[in-house]
Order: C-alpha cells, then structure tokens, then sequence
C-alpha cells in the first residue's frame, strides 16, 4: 500500500507538471494576441501614411492647377499619383487578406472552445484524482481495522488453545482416576477382599454407614461426565471460532485483491488520460508554431506591401516548352500565379460515332474555369479529335480560390456543330483538388464525358485527355491553406 500511495503521488506530481505546461502555452497565446495587436498596431501607421501620401497627393493636384507646369512633369505627376492609388488598393487588399486569413473570428472562437473543453477536462481529472485518494484512504482505514479485528481473533484463538490444552489434560487425569472404577483397571481380587472384609466389619461393628462408598463413586462419576461435557462445549465452540476466523481471512483475502484490481486499472487509467493529454498538448503546441510562422509571413508581406511590390518572372522548364511559345515569360504580381487548362485528345465511341454521321461529324469543346469566361477549342471533324488547345488565366491565389479547387469542378461539354448552330451532346466534371497535393509540374488525367440527350443519356458518349498546372510552384500557399 505505500508502494501505491507514492505511485499516486508521483501521478499528481506530473499532473501538475502538465498544468504547469498548460499555463505556459495559455501564456503563449496571451503573447501571440499581443503580437496580433502590435501587427494591428502597424496597420494603423500604414494607413497614417497613406493618408498622408494622400494629402500629398492632393497637394501635388493643387500645385499643378496654380502653377503651368510642363506637360511631361505633368505626366509624371499623374504616373505618381496612379501609382499612390495603385499602393492604396494594394494596402486595402492585403489588410482585408490579413483579417479574413490571418485573425479569423471563427478560428479565435474554435480555439477558446479548445480551450475551455481543456480546463473542464482537467478539473474533471483533478476531482477524479480527489475522489479515488479519498477512496484509498477508506480503504486503507478499512485494512488497518480488519488487521486490528485479526490479531485479536488470533490472540483468542491462543487463548483457546492454551484453555484446550488445560482442559484436556484435566480431562486425562480424571480418566486416569475414572480406572480404578472401571473394568478396565488392574486391581488385586485379594485387595478387593481386605477391602469388602473391612466394611463388613465396620459395618457389623455400627462405626460408620456404608453409604458413603456409593455417595463418593456417584459424585466422581457425575463431575467426571460434567467435566468432559463441558470440555466438549469448548471444543465445538474453539472449533467453530476458528472456522469463523477461516472465513473472515478468506473475505479479507477477496476483498484486498479486488482492491488491488481496482488502485491497478486506476493507475492504467491514470497513465492513458496522461498520454493523451500529453498528446493533446503537442498538438496545441504544433499549432500555436504554425499560427506564430504564419503570422511572421503575413508581417514580411505586408512589409513587402507597403514598400513595393515584389515581381515574378516565370521561366518555363525545359522539358515543358511544348506549348509555350507564346509564355515562356511572363511577369506575374505578388499574389498572383498562372493556371493552365490543356484539352488533348478526344476520343468518341462506337454508338456516339454512328449518331454522329461518322467522320464528317464536327464537334467542339468548351468550358468554364472559375471567375473567367468561357473558353471554346476549335472546330474538328472525325471520331478522333485532337484539339491541343491550352487557356491560360492569370488567378489571385488567395482562399477563395484554393476553396473553388478543393470543394468544385470545372464543367466540360461536348458539342456537335450544326452549320451556323450547335447542340449539347455530353457533359463532364473536372476535379481539380489533386492540384493541392502536387508541388509543381502537370497533373495529366483523362475524363468520361455522359451523354445528355434522350438518346444517349447517361451513357459514355467519349473519352478526354487534358492536362492543368500552375506555373509557379505555390507550395507555401497551399500549406497555409490547409
């Protein structure tokens, strides 16, 4: 038992370190919401400034109406103040990034919810503890009295004993004397004759009444039989003492090791909310990092922001120039990345072919990618079409966006030309999610496009190769995102 009560104490020990590791990361988050108001803070002295670029800018119009200035400064000018207004929208968006993104009520709230499911956890835990230490110590009174009960039922047990062993040898110097009464006994016939000779003649003599001899010989035998009754007595009592004190020792055998069963699979208890509280603590640690990691980015972009804009050029692979004459640079805006659409090979099955008119059937494909208009490949004829045709979008990577690619598709449908006309013949949904697990090259694919005429419904009318990328590898972006 002083093996389990130092187990427990080691137990509250380290519960009490895990609370000192709670108030430390509680104490991290008070910090990380002081860093949030200094970035705050910043904000507000980046919009003092553009106020002031503003009140310059209003000063530098009104300069130019009162005084004739050259048309050339008077472009400048005008370039200077496009550009102030162009930082203006800048600083805008990235401050309207920063509070959706960055300090997101929702995010705050779930982790305050976290947060308190944390503390009624542990005040769960520490009243779990109180209850089983109270439950020990009954226990443990428990034990110390049922000790105390056995020592002395051991104690009376001795006693019995000793009485037992009194008794019987009482009981065998009766016996003893019981033989001279009894048959068993070797007494002389000559000596019982003297014997009988001296009460004749103290009998004919008158001195004294016979009687006596049976007085005594009744009274031996009636203490004698007393006596062993009474042995008897203590006997089956002593016995069912003992008998008494088995079975206690037995309840008290059953009830320690139910006992000890139950302090075990406390502990077991004890070890497993430790590891998984210790787990949960981690976690809350990891992200507490990621949230100070991403807050450190958003800095450095604001600073970038508010300084200038930061461009990319994009230089495309040497293995990929297939379809890049045209792109092979292009300067791309902080923020801002280039998403290509690849239409490759379509190929139309035996039934769609024969309602086709075989291979004077002209068919194209259009489709629709996120905010930008719709784009069509070119009209071709036959049952094997290959369109290569590739759209490019320029596409402000930001939530909104990286939300269309997890959570929608891109629909594509196949149309039959009909002169100066056309009709829908087949559908299909782009998915586009796989984009968010691939850091950088082409993500190549091939789609079933379903019949939606009355005729064909339902079924593959034909089969697509396409291909999609972004230019620039947006691993960071999508790392945030998730």
């Amino acid at each position: 038992m002083i093996k389990l009560q130092r187990e427990i104490k080691e137990k509250a020990n380290k519960l009490q370190v895990v609370e000192a590791k709670y108030l430390s990361l509680n104490e991290n988050l008070t910090k990380m919401k002081e860093s949030h108001s200094q970035v705050l803070d910043n904000m507000d002295k980046l919009n003092e400034k553009l106020k002031e670029e503003q009140a310059k800018c209003v000063m530098y119009q009104n300069e130019l109406k009162n005084s004739g200035v050259a048309s050339r400064t008077l472009v400048e000018q005008q370039q200077l103040i496009d550009d102030l207004k162009a930082e203006r929208e800048i600083l805008k968006q990235a401050n309207e990034n920063l509070v959706k993104s960055a300090f997101d009520s929702d995010r705050e709230r779930q982790h305050q919810a976290l947060q308190r499911q944390l503390k009624v956890e542990i005040a769960t835990l520490e009243s779990t503890v109180k209850s089983e230490l109270e439950e020990k110590n009954e226990i443990l009174d428990q034990l110390m009295k049922e000790r105390e009960s056995n020592e002395v039922l051991h104690q009376e047990i001795r006693d019995l004993k000793v009485n037992h062993f009194s008794l019987k040898e009482k009981h065998d110097e009766v016996s003893e004397k019981m033989r001279v009464f009894t048959k068993e006994s070797a007494v002389d016939v000559q000596e019982l004759e003297e014997a009988l000779t001296l009460i004749k003649r103290r009998k004919e003599t008158g001195s004294q009444d016979l009687d006596f001899l049976e007085k005594v010989d009744e009274g031996l035998d009636k203490d004698a039989q007393k006596r062993i009754q009474e042995l008897q007595i203590s006997h089956a009592d002593t016995i069912n003492e003992l008998e008494k004190t088995r079975n206690m020792l037995v309840l008290q055998h059953k009830i320690n090791k139910d006992y000890q069963t139950e302090v075990e699979r406390v502990s077991n208890k004890m070890v497993e909310d430790k590891k998984e509280y210790d787990l949960r603590l981690q976690e809350y640690a990891q992200l507490l990092d990621i949230r100070a990691e991403r807050i450190k980015k958003l800095e450095s972009q604001m600073r970038d922001v508010a300084y200038g804009t930061k461009q990319y050029n994009v230089v495309t692979a040497p293995e990929e120039t297939e379809y890049d004459d045209e792109t092979s640079s292009v300067n791309l805006e902080r923020g801002e990345n280039l998403f290509e659409i690849h239409i490759g090979k379509v190929y139309l099955t035996g039934e769609a072919a024969s309602s086709f008119d075989g291979s004077e059937a002209s068919s194209f494909i259009t489709y629709e990618f996120f905010e930008h208009e719709i784009q069509a490949t070119p009209v071709m004829k036959g049952n094997r079409m290959d369109f290569n045709f590739t759209s490019l979008y320029v596409v402000k990577v930001d939530d909104f966006f990286l939300h269309y690619l997890q959570k929608e598709s891109t629909m594509v449908e196949l149309h039959r030309a009909l002169g100066s006309s056309y009709e829908t013949v087949a559908v299909c949904q782009l998915k586009l999610r796989e984009l968010l697990e691939r850091s950088h090259g082409r993500l190549h694919g091939t789609a079933k496009l379903i019949g939606t005429q009355s005729s064909n419904e339902g079924t593959e009318v034909a089969t697509m190769e396409y291909w999609v990328r972004f230019r620039v590898p947006m691993e960071q972006a999508i790392r945030l995102f998730k």
